[in-house]
């Protein structure tokens, strides 16, 4: 009778649906996951006829149980700081140019949602809702997309151009810039892998390189993802020149030799992080690649050699890809947990897996939601 019992728990996929207009969560796996709480912040799927479902940040047990739920109007890339304080960002303006040059506020609050401190990007720079990083120091590093004039007559485009540059600001506990990075300055135009993209016209933006995700590297310089470079790009502190550039399919720049990845690299990449070892770990989305399906990547980076040797991977089990969003997270047991982006509702939303690739934990949203970012947190 228990060895029965253990496989009902194991593989039967369990609805939890709580009161009011949360969504039904599915928890299609569970065994043996790490111990903590998974936050998400809920977006709409596009679908073909209007989308009316309500989007919350949610905190879960590893049973799906809603142990924080707030419904506030549009959020995203819903966290916990070191600090303990909760974030999230909420918009306050719709951007241009595929979800870029959004405009809005990220939020600390504590376990009970009350507002503890705002932060934007400084200047007259709208606040972008990609990435929000709390340091050590009780610094802010924060990012912008500008929609700035600018003439690309010379590839094709329109002669004032609304071009989605990108801003990455640090600020000091006083709001005070204490670091800045422009893109203009140090990326071209056409490095992007879509040059179609550079021939939009106004109100179009003209989105070409996308930085969606950013990270601190262990000696103290940044790491930076352009997805639609499909690259991830090294800056150093001091100067904001360009250390070097780690490139999958179709990049232009690629200065790396990738060893022992079937795929040659990374496609559309998401959420790019530098572990404790040094290896950084990206979800790859694999879309707008043949026979690619989306997966998290860890590499061991020879910076001298210029190598990316794949370590570890987990591809996703249905063989999807993912057209936007997509995070991984590595935790304290060694597990990861997976957040699949807009990959389509065939499968799991989340799912946690062992160093050795065995599946601990599988968790659906219904299909009309999404998830930009999934993590998991001790409270």
């Amino acid at each position: 009778m228990r060895k029965l019992i253990i496989l009902f728990i194991l593989f039967a996929s369990i609805s939890i649906h709580a009161q009011d207009d949360l969504p039904i969560i599915t928890i299609d796996t569970v065994n043996n996951p790490s111990d903590g709480y998974i936050y998400i912040a809920t977006l709409r799927r596009n679908l073909e006829e209007p989308n009316p479902a309500p989007r919350h940040l949610l905190v879960l047990d590893n049973e799906g149980n809603f142990v924080y739920q707030e419904s506030i109007g549009r959020v995203f890339n819903f966290g916990r700081a070191s600090n303990g304080l909760r974030y999230y960002f909420a918009f306050t303006e719709n951007g241009a140019g595929r979800g870029a040059s959004n405009n809005g506020i990220w939020r600390m609050v504590d376990d009970e949602g009350n507002i503890i401190r705002e932060y934007t990007v400084q200047g007259e720079f709208p606040t972008q809702s990609h990435e929000f990083l709390y340091l050590d120091n009780g610094h802010v590093m924060l990012l912008s997309q500008p929609l700035i004039t600018t003439d690309l007559s010379e590839y094709g485009g329109d002669s004032e151009a609304l071009v989605s540059e990108a801003v990455i600001q640090e600020l000091d506990e006083n709001d005070n810039i204490v670091w800045e990075w422009r893109s203009w300055e140090h990326f071209a135009y056409d490095d992007t892998v879509n040059l179609d993209e550079l021939t939009n016209t106004p109100p179009d933006a003209v989105s070409y390189s996308h930085i969606n995700a950013f990270t601190v590297d262990l000696d103290g310089n940044i790491i930076l993802s352009a997805r639609r470079f499909n690259e991830i790009i090294k800056i150093d502190y001091e100067t904001g020149d360009i250390i070097w550039r780690m490139g999958g399919q179709g990049s232009r720049n690629n200065q790396f030799t990738f060893i022992d990845d079937p795929y040659a690299g990374f496609v559309a990449q998401h959420h790019v992080q530098v572990l404790e070892n040094g290896n950084i770990l990206l979800f790859d989305n694999g879309n707008n690649a043949q026979n690619h399906p989306a997966r998290a990547v860890e590499y061991e980076v020879d910076e001298e050699n210029l190598t990316a040797t794949l370590v570890w991977s987990f591809t996703d089990p249905d063989g999807r890809s993912a057209g936007a969003m997509g995070s991984v997270q590595r935790l304290e047991n060694g597990n990861t947990i997976i957040g699949w982006g807009s990959a389509s509702p065939r499968g799991s939303n989340i799912t946690e897996v062992t160093a050795d690739g065995e599946i601990a934990l599988e968790l659906s949203l219904p299909p009309e939601l999404i998830a930009y970012r999934v993590y998991k947190f001790d409270e």
